[in-house]
């Protein structure tokens, strides 16, 4: 961010410059991590000294924080711990300020009806069927 933040001039590469299989176990996107929140925590602290009062700034990291609510499912889902707890754990990052707020302000209108959905539970708190759709998507889609 602070590099782009300074540079005179910036161009988008439109070509994927990675390989990703889905069937490494071992991948830091298939593996639990228990940190995930405070480190998603730094980052967005970090971000927000570059959002300053520019409205416009405000809004799309308030939706980016809204949508972090997907891999941080994604990655309670992913834990060894038992149904109960993946519930909870959803439950109360649901229920953190950050992300709480983040959800309600972010405007549904634009979503298709999947992401709708998931975006309503997370909005009302649901944390059952957030939980179980995304197991859902973890266990057949992924």
């Amino acid at each position: 961010i602070s590099a782009f933040s300074r540079a005179k001039k910036v161009r988008y590469l439109d070509n994927p410059l990675y390989f990703y299989r889905k069937n490494n176990e071992s991948s830091i996107t298939s593996t639990y991590r228990p940190n995930l929140v405070p480190q998603w925590d730094t980052l967005h602290d970090y971000i927000s000294n570059y959002v300053n009062d520019d409205l416009e700034r405000k809004e799309r990291f308030s939706n980016r924080i809204a949508c972090s609510i997907i891999g941080l499912s994604l990655n309670e889902v992913s834990s060894k711990a038992s149904l109960l707890r993946k519930i909870k754990k959803l439950r109360s990052i649901l229920k953190l300020n950050k992300y709480s707020s983040a959800i309600n302000r972010t405007d549904l209108k634009y979503f298709s009806k999947h992401w709708l959905i998931i975006f309503a539970f997370a909005r009302y708190k649901l944390a059952t069927l957030l939980t179980l759709t995304f197991l859902f998507i973890h266990k057949v889609i992924l």
